[in-house]
């Protein structure tokens, strides 16, 4: 099985672990779960597809937008929450990382976008028959829920979670005013950095101020593994 969420240094936070990788998991589950795509191919016809859409968006609210794209690097479909896009709107992708990625039949998933409140995670996967590239279907994951969740079930007294992206940028902090703010100067954060590649996540307790982390857990990675 594929673990996208790996070895913690110093304090060790199992269950957000766990529940991050859980729910990347779970999204890419749903993101294979496009059976009928090789017939809608063949056919030209896409309706069952973007049915099949439909019904995920129902399931895994965190998912935003879908696009299919074949295996030349040509979107073919777009589906978001607000309806089909626009064929005018699709284009070639061709020299895009995400699907150079899945092209070469990995998963992919990029880094996180900062939107406002919003945090943004592309994630790839290819569809493959007999080893050749049928399909790659493409989502914009809209993290938002699933950190906020994280936050607001933590327990600690007098403590609480900020999340953070690799290069230390809040992604989500329980006092909006600090989304977005750069934090990569902190000891706490250089440490970290020293130790792990692809922070995600501090726990502090207390936060007092913006730039004054006192931590007892664990920043966390997450990789694809094979």
């Amino acid at each position: 099985s594929e673990k996208y969420a790996v070895s913690f240094q110093y304090y060790k936070v199992d269950e957000e672990a766990e529940k991050i990788d859980d729910f990347i998991g779970k999204t890419i589950d749903d993101l294979k779960s496009f059976y009928i795509l090789k017939d809608d191919i063949s056919k030209n016809d896409f309706s069952l597809t973007v049915t099949h859409i439909y019904q995920l968006f129902l399931v895994n609210k965190s998912v935003e937008e879908i696009k299919i794209v074949s295996p030349d690097g040509f979107e073919m479909l777009g589906v978001s929450r607000v309806g089909l896009f626009p064929q005018r709107e699709l284009k070639s992708v061709k020299e895009g990382g995400y699907f150079k990625t899945a092209k070469s039949g990995n998963i992919y998933i990029s880094d996180a976008i900062l939107d406002g409140q919003n945090v943004y995670v592309d994630i790839a996967v290819p569809y493959l028959d007999n080893f050749r590239l049928t399909a790659v279907v493409l989502a914009r994951v809209n993290f938002r829920y699933f950190f906020d969740g994280i936050v607001s079930e933590d327990a600690l007294i007098g403590g609480h979670m900020h999340i953070l992206d690799k290069n230390g940028i809040i992604l989500v902090a329980p006092d909006i005013r600090y989304i977005g703010d750069d934090v990569s100067s902190t000891d706490i954060f250089k440490k970290i950095k020293e130790n792990k590649e692809g922070v995600i996540g501090i726990k502090c307790n207390p936060c007092i101020e913006k730039h004054n982390f006192n931590i007892i857990a664990s920043a966390r990675e997450i990789k694809s593994q094979p």
